[in-house]
């Protein structure tokens, strides 16, 4: 991986942990689970439609929640990997650079 994409995976997991960190938007996307669960939990058993769209809805809230937490754990994966790798004393720690240390 180059130092663009590290720093491009770094920068959208800080994104995403200010999204994930705003009070505001955190109340709206527990407003949204709370009236979108108590709406499938008050659908009529007979009507398949309505309770699989409520359902959808509810997935789709949570796989946004998740692929926040996913690029706010990218980075910081990366982050200690470009620790690690500027602390290496020959650079990079990948086998292309094996060559300088024989």
């Amino acid at each position: 991986m180059d130092k663009q994409e590290r720093a491009e995976i770094i920068s959208r997991g800080n994104a995403a942990k200010v999204l994930l960190d705003n009070h505001l938007l955190n109340e709206v996307f527990d407003e949204l689970m709370q009236s979108t669960f108590q709406s499938f939990l008050g659908a009529q058993s007979t009507s398949d439609d309505e309770r699989t769209k409520l359902w959808s809805i509810g997935q789709a809230l949570n796989l946004i929640k998740s692929k926040l937490n996913g690029a706010v754990e990218d980075a910081k994966i990366e982050e200690t990997n470009k620790k690690q790798d500027e602390s290496y004393p020959y650079g990079r720690r990948d086998s292309n650079n094996l060559d300088r240390i024989a």
